[in-house]
């Protein structure tokens, strides 16, 4: 997510959540995107799902998000 906040890149990340394994962190980024530190652009970044063949299915579907930068890259760094 913060690769596409800097405009690096607009790939999204798969979770192939196993047994529950990435449901902690999912449900964090839900609150950081409720409570305004993440937009649901960048939330729809991350996909997770349980079952491999339908996580397949989200990264096919895929549409990377159109937002703004939220910094500019300062020249020599």
């Amino acid at each position: 997510m913060t690769w596409d906040q800097f405009e690096y890149h607009d790939k999204p990340c798969w979770l192939l959540d196993v047994k529950g394994y990435y449901t902690c962190l999912a449900e964090h980024m839900d609150r950081m995107f409720l409570n305004g530190f993440l937009v649901q652009e960048h939330r729809r970044m991350v996909l997770t799902d349980a079952d491999p063949a339908s996580l397949l299915d989200q990264f096919d579907n895929y549409v990377p998000p159109e937002v703004d930068k939220w910094i500019e890259k300062k020249k020599g760094l």
